[in-house]
């Protein structure tokens, strides 16, 4: 499974650490992305940027 049977929201692509000393909060990309806990892949019939029923190439 890829990451387009996910939606955008449920994949991470950056690392953040707040630094208490300097009240900052650090970010930094992921070199390889992951899921967040708890992501659900989309049903195949979705549009995976959507989350809506993709539309069937027969319906007018």
């Amino acid at each position: 499974v890829c990451e387009l049977h996910f939606v955008e929201d449920d994949i991470v692509r950056q690392a953040s650490f707040f630094d208490e000393r300097t009240g900052r909060l650090l970010t930094a990309p992921i070199k390889f992305p992951r899921l967040r806990e708890g992501a659900v892949p989309l049903v195949a019939h979705l549009d995976s940027e959507k989350g809506q029923p993709s539309k069937n190439p027969s319906d007018p």
